[in-house]
Order: C-alpha cells, then sequence, then structure tokens
C-alpha cells in the first residue's frame, strides 16, 4: 500500500500528537510505501527519506491561531500518488487543502481531539471540518469516550471506528535506560531521599501543571517537570513560591534524547491535564511501559481508559490539587500498592496498547477500505 499521512508539525515538535503520527508511520513502513506530509517550525522546507518511510516538511508562511499556513499543501496533495490519505485532526489547514486538492483516494480522519479554547476559531472553521468528515471514509477515534462525547462526531457515528494509540516498549526498557535512571535520581539529589513524581509534556494551558504545582506544597516529595512550551516563565514563576523551595526541577529534553530513563527514575507519573483537549495521554502508556504507577484526572475522554482507576493508578478529577495530592501521596506512602499498580499497568500496557498493535490495526483498516 501507498499511503500518505498529513500531520501538523515535524517530529521535532515535542507533541503527542507528531508522537503518534512519527511512531505509527516508521511502523508501518515496515511493509508499506509511507510518505507524512508536515508544515516546518522554522519556516523552510526539507525532505528526509528512510527505507520506505519519506517526510516532506512544506515551508510555512506564517502561523494563525496555532496553526501552520502553508499553502503549498493542496499541490502536494492533488500531485500525491497513493492508495490512502490520513488526515490528524485537528489541523484546519489539512482540511482546506484537501478540500482544494480533491485527491481520489480513500480518505481516514484520525480524530484526536475537539477544539476546546479557541472557540470563535472552532465556529468559523467549523463547516470546513465538517465537510471533511463528511468525505472522510472512516474516522478514527483514540478511545470509544472521546468517540461518545464529541459533538464533532455525533454525526458520524456510523463511520467511525476507535484504534487506540500505542508505543514500543523495547526503546524504553532498553537496559541502558535502566541504568541511566540512577543517574537522573543523583542529578535531581535523590539518593536515598525524598520519592520523585514525574511529569511529561508540553507547559501549555490543558496540562494543568499548575495544579499539580499546588498540590505539591503538601507533599514531601520532588517533581521533576520534562518539557517545554509557552507557560514556562509563568510555571517557573509559580514554582519559586517559597512553599515549594527545592521541590520542583525543570528540565528540557531534545526529542531525540530517550525518556526512559525519566520514566524509571521516578516513583509515580502525574498527568493533571485540565481540558478534554487532553484525548488520551500517550504518557501514560509510557510510564506504564516501564511498570509505573500513574494518577491521570477524568476528563471523558480516554485519560481513564487508559489509567484503570485503582488498578493501574489513581484517577481524580480535573483543577483539583486537593484530590491531587491525596492521590499522589497514597501511592508514594504504599510501595505495595505502587508495585502492584506498576504490574498492573505494564501488563495491560502490553496486551491492549503497542504500537505493533496500532500499526496493525490501521493497515487493517486501511486494506478493508481498499477491498
Amino acid at each position: 500500500m501507498r499511503i500518505l499521512q498529513v500531520g501538523k508539525f515535524p517530529k521535532e515538535y515535542s507533541g503527542g500528537v507528531e508522537r503518534a503520527v512519527f511512531s505509527l508511520s516508521s511502523e508501518l513502513a515496515k511493509e508499506h510505501d509511507v510518505e507524512v506530509v508536515t508544515s516546518s517550525l522554522n519556516g523552510s522546507p526539507k525532505t528526509e527519506s528512510s527505507g520506505r518511510l519519506t517526510h516532506h516538511c512544506l515551508p510555512t508562511w506564517f502561523r494563525l491561531f496555532s496553526t501552520p499556513v502553508s499553502p503549498s499543501l493542496a499541490a502536494h496533495l492533488r500531485a500525491a500518488r497513493c492508495d490512502v490519505i490520513q488526515i490528524s485532526f485537528q489541523n484546519p489547514m489539512a482540511a482546506a487543502a484537501y478540500l482544494l486538492a480533491r485527491p481520489g483516494a480513500k480518505l481516514v480522519v484520525w480524530y484526536h481531539h475537539d477544539v476546546i479554547r479557541q472557540k470563535r476559531l472552532g465556529r468559523l472553521l467549523s463547516p470546513i471540518l465538517s465537510r471533511v468528515l463528511e468525505k472522510a471514509d472512516r474516522v478514527v477515534a483514540t478511545s470509544a469516550a472521546y468517540a461518545a462525547s464529541s459533538p464533532a462526531l455525533a454525526a458520524f457515528k456510523d463511520k467511525t471506528v476507535v484504534i487506540p494509540l500505542g508505543v514500543d516498549p523495547a526503546p524504553l526498557n532498553d537496559p541502558a535506560e535502566i541504568s541511566a535512571s540512577a543517574r537522573i535520581r543523583k542529578e535531581c539529589g535523590l539518593e536515598g531521599g525524598p520519592p520523585l513524581v514525574l511529569f511529561v509534556g508540553r507547559l501549555v494551558y490543558y496540562k494543568g501543571l499548575s495544579w499539580l504545582l499546588e498540590a505539591m506544597k503538601g507533599l514531601d516529595a520532588r517533581l521533576l517537570v520534562i518539557g517545554d512550551g509557552p507557560l514556562e516563565e509563568e510555571l517557573k514563576a509559580q514554582a519559586a513560591d517559597p512553599r515549594l523551595a527545592g521541590k520542583v526541577m525543570f528540565r528540557k529534553v531534545d526529542h531525540s534524547e530517550p525518556l526512559g530513563r525519566y520514566f524509571h527514575a521516578c516513583d509515580v507519573l502525574a498527568l493533571p491535564s485540565s481540558e478534554r483537549t487532553e484525548a488520551f495521554g500517550l504518557v501514560l502508556l509510557e510510564a506504564m511501559a516501564c511498570a509505573k504507577p500513574v494518577v491521570a484526572t477524568e476528563l471523558g475522554t480516554g485519560t481513564s481508559f487508559v489509567c484503570k482507576n485503582g488498578i493501574t493508578g489513581l484517577v481524580v478529577p480535573p483543577r483539583n490539587s486537593a484530590a491531587l495530592g491525596k492521590a499522589i501521596s497514597s501511592i508514594l506512602s504504599d510501595p505495595a500498592m505502587a508495585r502492584r499498580m506498576g504490574k498492573a499497568g505494564k501488563a495491560r500496557m502490553l496486551e491492549h496498547f503497542t504500537l505493533e498493535k496500532m500499526a496493525r490495526s490501521f493497515a487493517g483498516l486501511y486494506q478493508g477500505l481498499l477491498a
């Protein structure tokens, strides 16, 4: 098969959607010809190839409401020679380009999340997005919970299927990563000291890190924040509170640096997301792959589908620092429960959420459409 994946940003962008797009494409490229098209972060185009995978990074003129404007995308789609085109939503530029190009390949929309914060933009773009959903041969949601609760998908239930995200556990559990975790704990001053809470994600509004920082005031633990984003300075200012003195560490990690060492170094991973833009929580799977307990929030999305409350971790209400702190404390104060949850989480991840399983599901979907 010849598969064209339309993403938003290249893999250098540290977002969960980007990681999902490129990991899926790399896995599919083991057996199929895969092309990924994204918009450049710095405006300049480039093309990279590895085996049967090709990545075209198109020139970006400017960004509008976090959306890269790449006018050449429509021409690229029109000229594409492929059997299946898969568009990752939400990307208004990709939707508009598809409608202009009118390519003949089968269309799959990989629906990641609704437009939440930018309500005016959402109303403006709704006709375009709805038109693409109408034209789609299949719509893929990452969880049944999101498929059932998304207003945008309500009219397309008959062609919506659920394929959960997946990760490859092997790189995360490489012996070198497990060994490096001791160095991470030493760098954080944790040798024989307090436990470590880990946060991994973009420093943006919907990740809810401000509530986790508030919760840390009542915990005898350290917090390591891995990520960057527009709220970095604001969150660092909050972490400068005297009640958080010595408790919070921020670290930027290049997209090419392995993350397994950080998951193995922590005692619990917290994902305190506050909005439905957090549709799944890929980082939950990565922590579970390393046999770590997790704490997530109930958003009516995939977060509480990934984290089974009381089994693989704990699920708490969003925007509730007290509940978040209590959940983290209960795990940190009960090592036996933490180990049990970590073991159950890894077993659940290996059974339901591997990258191989996700890619196999997508390949089966494409083949069914072409048949």
